[in-house]
């Protein structure tokens, strides 16, 4: 799953982008989320690093259900994310190199 939003960053708008949860750790108490920004769904099959990462944290009881799923749920809550959509991962999209 990721999410296709309007993201502005730095002056420039990504109409399109493509943010995706690159991961969820969980502990006893809370959760953190972290999450990749790509140009587009486009860059991101082509293999670009991601123009913007962030990494959120929430309790443990916001995804303790199912945790790949709430958490998306939960990014969707946050600012930016407010009119984002589900999409689907491809699965042929190569892993991005970060540094």
């Amino acid at each position: 799953m990721a999410l296709i939003r309007d993201f502005t960053l730095d002056g420039v708008n990504y109409p399109q982008a493509y943010s995706r949860i690159d991961a969820t750790r969980v502990t006893a108490t809370e959760a953190g989320i972290g999450v990749l920004t790509y140009a587009s769904l486009d860059d991101r099959l082509a293999g670009a690093n991601p123009v913007w990462t962030e990494f959120f944290m929430t309790s443990y009881d916001t995804v303790a259900h199912d945790v790949f799923p709430a958490s998306y749920a939960f990014v969707k809550t946050q600012p930016g994310y407010e009119n984002a959509i589900d999409h689907n991962n491809p699965p042929e999209a190569p892993a991005p190199e970060l540094n």
